[in-house]
C-alpha cells in the first residue's frame, strides 16, 4: 500500500516510527514522517496527498486499529528493500507494503 522514498535512515527505524505514530491515531503524520527525508517529495506531493486520504479513511471503513506484524521482507542487491506488514483492523486485515530504494552510489 505504501511506497517509500530513497532511504538514508534505517528502514526498520522508519517503519517502527511509522507504526508508533499510526497507533496514536496520527495516520497523516505517520505518512508525512515516512516521506520527510525524501529528496523528490515535492514532485509526488499529489500522490502522497492521495495516499494520506486513503490512510485517513481506513478506520472509517475497517474499524479500530489493533496492531501489525511483519509478514515478509526482501532485500535485492543492497539497493531495494521490500517489507510487508499485515495490519489488523476490526473488520479485516490490510497489507502495508513498504518499498525502500537506495541507488548504489548513494
Amino acid at each position: 500500500m505504501c511506497s517509500c522514498p530513497t532511504y538514508c535512515q534505517d528502514p526498520n527505524d522508519l517503519i517502527e516510527k511509522f507504526f508508533q505514530t499510526y497507533a496514536k491515531g496520527e495516520q497523516g503524520k505517520a505518512l508525512d514522517d515516512l516521506y520527510a527525508g525524501m529528496k523528490w517529495k515535492d514532485r509526488i506531493a499529489d500522490d502522497v496527498a492521495k495516499l494520506k486520504g486513503q490512510f485517513l479513511s481506513l478506520s472509517d471503513m475497517l474499524g479500530a486499529y489493533h496492531g501489525h506484524q511483519e509478514i515478509g521482507r526482501k532485500d535485492i542487491a543492497q539497493a531495494l528493500m521490500i517489507v510487508d506488514h499485515v495490519v489488523m483492523f476490526d473488520r479485516q486485515p490490510v497489507r502495508f507494503r513498504f518499498t525502500f530504494y537506495r541507488p548504489e552510489n548513494a
